[in-house]
């Protein structure tokens, strides 16, 4: 079982590697515990462009591990349009990968995708901000 302390350190670490790009700005945070084996992570990361990621996590706190009971991770420009979405709100059961996918673009298409890294969001904003996405 994670203590509540060893996941909140999680989240932060989380932010801690999302914000690393670009000098990315955390604007908010708040870890809250709705429930009793759940932590919920509520955050936004602002970059030099304008860019932020808005941040919502619930880590499973009865699991030996960071187990995402739900996520959404929402990278949008400065003017709100999307970039892309992670999440696994439990629609588009068709996809092989239900319930995770991925929304891309302002139209906020959805494709089959499975639950990301931490480190995949990361190098895609980076990507994104350097051009190369």
């Amino acid at each position: 079982m994670i203590q509540n302390i060893q996941s909140e350190q999680y989240g932060s670490v989380v932010l801690r590697v999302l914000a690393d790009v670009d000098d990315g700005v955390i604007e908010e945070q708040n870890f809250d515990y709705a429930r009793r084996d759940s932590l919920r992570l509520t955050a936004s990361i602002r970059y030099r462009d304008g860019s932020r990621i808005r941040i919502r996590l619930i880590i499973n706190t009865d699991s030996d591990y960071p187990d995402w009971y739900s996520y959404s991770f929402h990278y949008m420009t400065a003017r709100g349009d999307t970039i892309f979405r992670y999440d696994n709100a439990r629609h588009y059961p068709e996809m092989h990968t239900f319930p995770h996918h991925k929304h891309e673009g302002a139209d906020e298409r959805a494709i089959a995708s499975h639950q990301p890294s931490v480190r995949r969001i990361r190098d895609e904003i980076a990507a994104y901000l350097n051009g190369e996405a």
